[in-house]
This record gives structure tokens, C-alpha cells and sequence, in this order.
């Protein structure tokens, strides 16, 4: 089962989910809908600020 599956299962009609990962844009296209709000740390073509090697987290998170 899917994540978004899992989502539209869940009857929960309003949602806000937040993304925080790099190039974590790649993922508003499947997640959002007119019911969903979506934000990520980053464009799908972009890293977020705080991404590297050594960071636990992005900046946003």
C-alpha cells in the first residue's frame, strides 16, 4: 500500500504535511491535492539549505 493510498484511507479530509529533506519537492506533485497542503525544505531540482553529510537535518526542519 502506498502512502498516498494510506492517505486517502484515512478519511482525514484537511491535511498540511511537511517535508523536510532534500530535494524534497519531488514529492508535492503525489502528495498534494485541493484538500492538502504541502511543504517541503526544497524544489524537486534543488537541495535544501543544511544539506550535507554532516547535518542531522535540513535548516527547515
Amino acid at each position: 500500500m502506498n502512502k498516498q493510498h494510506c492517505l486517502l484511507k484515512s478519511k482525514i479530509k484537511w491535511k498540511v504535511i511537511v517535508v523536510s529533506a532534500c530535494y524534497s519537492g519531488i514529492y508535492i506533485e503525489t502528495l498534494a491535492d485541493e484538500y492538502t497542503l504541502v511543504m517541503t525544505a526544497s524544489n524537486a531540482e534543488q537541495p535544501s539549505f543544511g544539506c550535507s553529510n554532516s547535518a542531522n537535518f535540513t535548516y527547515f526542519g
